[in-house]
Order: structure tokens, then C-alpha cells, then sequence
């Protein structure tokens, strides 16, 4: 994130990444999908060719895809405007809040987002149940295609 003063008046630059074609897609605005538009997907992954192959396989589906690399980026998103539809997080992220904080803070900001859990890690099986959870190692279509068949990439 970069601050920088002009005319008195501080104004902060977001540092989230994004993918060509993935900052506030057209069908956004006031960070609000539009109806009959695809679904916005925010996807936080460290794993930057992770990210990509996720991000790639969901706009396959006809989502439209913001990429974070941690939840501060994808905090700095929300608080951006953007209402994502659906968050799809790992657990392990660099920084203080792990996808699991993570997600419980989206459900309490953005009431009704839909969240899918992904981990390579050991998660209880009474966590399980109650996550949309995705079992790393995956293929990125099959992870695209869990979050279609949950949540159709169109309103």
C-alpha cells in the first residue's frame, strides 16, 4: 500500500495484485456485480502459480476473479468497495491472519458471500463438514467447477 499527501488530503494506493482484466471488470460498480453478469470470486493464495492456474480456471467457468497473495490484500479489496461474491482462500497465509480468520471476517462483513476453504494441511473432519473445504493438492478445473456447481458464476 503506498500513502502519499496531495493538496493536504492523504490518499492511499491499494496493493493488492490483480490480473489483466480482473480490476473491477466491467459488470462492477460501486463494487457491486451488476445482475446477469458473472459472479466476482476473490481468490487469496500465497502461492502465486496456484493463484494463477485458480484465477485462470474460474474465468473459464465465467466468474470474474480478484487475486490477493494474503488477507491483508484482500481486506484492502473490501475495503475498496468491492463486495466479492464468493472468497476462496488458503489456509496458510504470510501475515497476522490466517484464511481461516480470514473467512470468518468476510462472512461477518459481507453477509451471504459464499467461502471455500483450501488446504493441504490436516483439518479436522468436524471443520470439514461445515467449510466448502478443497483438499490441496487439486486440479484448478476441479476447484472451479466445486465453486460453480455451489455458487453459478451468473446472478
Amino acid at each position: 500500500m503506498d500513502v502519499r499527501r496531495r493538496n493536504g488530503v492523504l490518499h492511499r494506493t491499494l496493493g493488492f495484485a490483480v490480473a489483466p482484466g480482473s480490476e473491477y471488470p466491467d459488470n462492477v460498480k460501486g463494487g457491486v456485480a451488476s445482475p446477469k453478469r458473472g459472479r466476482v470470486v476473490l481468490v487469496v493464495e500465497d502461492e502465486v502459480l496456484i493463484r494463477m492456474a485458480l484465477a485462470d480456471a474460474l474465468r473459464k467457468r465465467g466468474f470474474n476473479v480478484i487475486e490477493a497473495c494474503n488477507a491483508a490484500e484482500a481486506l484492502d479489496v473490501v475495503e475498496a468497495g468491492l463486495r466479492p461474491d464468493v472468497l476462496l482462500t488458503d489456509v496458510v497465509l504470510p501475515g497476522h491472519m490466517d484464511g481461516l480468520h480470514l473467512a470468518a471476517f468476510m462472512e461477518h462483513w459481507i453477509p451471504g458471500i459464499k467461502v471455500f476453504i483450501a488446504s493441504g494441511r490436516v483439518v479436522s473432519t468436524d471443520l470439514r463438514l461445515r467449510l466448502n473445504f478443497l483438499a490441496k493438492p487439486f486440479d484448478p478445473k476441479d476447484a472451479a467447477e466445486h465453486v460453480a456447481r455451489a455458487v453459478s458464476p451468473f446472478a
